[in-house]
């Protein structure tokens, strides 16, 4: 059979003919604009130029092995559950340093004292137990954990995984107690997911969902059921095939909008990123619209900004491919600082991560290690502030309910909290698990 030589490349990289051409077009404007000295870092700002630093790639670390291609059940003894440590790899001095100040403090990082810890006696670092079960319908999408120590989980289910209906946002209690459970309303009937990204408002205690299906921003009171709809996410077109649009996203293909995980910072402004529109969105306090507040050329595969964490004076984020020269086809772990005016500012990979690792839901300690989910394994790693990779946990991680698709991660004291969304109708995976880390809440 013929086939261009387009074709062939494209098959031998696991990509559409679209995506090669868009990671083409995209490493192009990179080099252009690295050889003209031109900061490889966009603001989605109309008439207003970046002037943040170009991106310092760091060197990659050797990385832990995951162990299979994907989320399996135990063939034989489950492994000892504990952080694996990895192969200590070179340091990343001085770059991408996510702890708050220097030398990282056990102390959360707002100087509040943190939550109250379990009286439970402490479990060995690693050590992975059940949280809370998740009833129907299931396949946990979304965790935030509010300034009372309650627990808000999403179910992200629809026609892809869970159980059809509307989809539920629950409460948990410090002590793993149910408190609320309400559904949402205006989902499709046949909608394919259901709720991802989940934040509480720092002062109201507000609670705000994104739905995917919908682009749709919604407020729920925990305490009602009462529903309003915050915002819809803009459809942008795609900006090779829109020259001139003030606001688009990067690359040549349209796609619709994918948020997925969502934060606010102590000003209320709440920022969520968009997978599939490569960007990070802000709406500010008191907005109806949400604004393209950072985008890059070297994220424009459509495996955009997927994690999320917002700290103080900066967001961290997690990318699962670019065609950042940091990380050439792979992923990464980048941190993005807030200027003084609430922009975007410098832009700093923090880790690299090997072609389809898939880096995801992400959560910082206060320690300022970082601890991130590889969809592609569904592997829990964690990420020194210095960038090396410092320890994993594999599926299924020798919990009494395996590790299985993790698709969101929390911090509380002395807890690593786990929305395991389960393999397509598994009910007996969904559930809230918890790692036990020597770490604590960032904010």
């Amino acid at each position: 059979m013929n086939s261009t030589p387009v074709a062939a490349l494209a098959r031998r990289l696991a990509c559409s003919e679209g995506q090669l051409y868009t990671m083409l077009i995209a490493l192009t404007v990179a080099i252009v604009l690295g050889a003209t000295g031109i900061p490889p870092v966009l603001r989605a700002r109309a008439g207003r130029e970046s002037a943040a630093a170009p991106l310092r790639p760091i060197r990659h670390a050797p990385t832990a092995t995951a162990t299979g291609s994907g989320p399996s059940a135990a063939t034989g003894p489950a492994p000892p559950p504990t952080f694996v440590p990895a192969t200590p790899g070179p340091s990343a001095t001085g770059v991408g340093d996510l702890s708050t100040a220097a030398g990282a403090s056990t102390e959360v990082a707002t100087g509040e004292p943190p939550p109250p810890a379990s009286t439970a006696a402490p479990l060995p670092p690693g050590s992975i137990t059940v949280f809370a079960p998740v009833g129907s319908p299931g396949a946990p999408g979304g965790l935030a954990v509010g300034a009372d120590g309650t627990v808000y989980v999403t179910t992200d289910n629809g026609t892809d995984h869970g159980d059809t209906g509307p989809s539920l946002i629950f409460g948990f209690d410090a002590g793993d107690t149910a408190t609320a459970d309400h559904a949402v309303s205006g989902q499709r009937e046949n909608h394919t997911r259901g709720l991802t990204g989940v934040a509480v408002h720092p002062v109201s205690g507000e609670v705000v969902a994104l739905d995917p299906d919908g682009a749709r921003i919604l407020a729920v009171n925990m305490t009602t059921g009462g529903q309003r709809q915050v915002a819809v996410v803009p459809d942008l077109p795609a900006c090779v095939i829109s020259l001139g649009a003030s606001r688009c996203q990067p690359g040549a293909e349209d796609r619709k909008p994918l948020p997925m995980s969502a934060a606010y910072d102590r000003s209320g402004n709440l920022f969520f990123t968009d997978v599939a529109q490569d960007t990070i969105w802000r709406l500010g306090s008191g907005q109806r619209t949400p604004e393209p507040w950072f985008q890059s050329p070297y994220f424009t595969a459509g495996a955009g900004p997927d994690g999320l964490v917002v700290g103080p004076g900066f967001v961290a984020f997690t990318v699962g491919a670019t065609v950042d020269p940091g990380s050439p086809g792979g992923g990464g772990l980048y941190r993005l600082a807030v200027d003084a005016d609430g922009t975007a500012g410098s832009l700093t990979l923090v880790a690299p991560f090997a072609r389809g690792e898939q880096p995801g839901p992400l959560a910082i300690g206060s320690s300022g290690t970082a601890y991130v989910v590889l969809r592609r394994t569904g592997a829990i790693v964690s990420i020194g502030p210095d960038g090396s990779r410092a320890g994993q946990i594999t599926p299924p991680g020798g919990g009494a309910i395996p590790l299985d698709e993790p698709s969101a991660l929390a911090l509380t004291a002395g807890r690593l909290l786990v929305a395991n969304r389960g393999a397509a109708h598994d009910t007996a995976h969904w559930a809230v698990l918890a790692v036990s880390v020597n770490d604590g809440r960032i904010l």
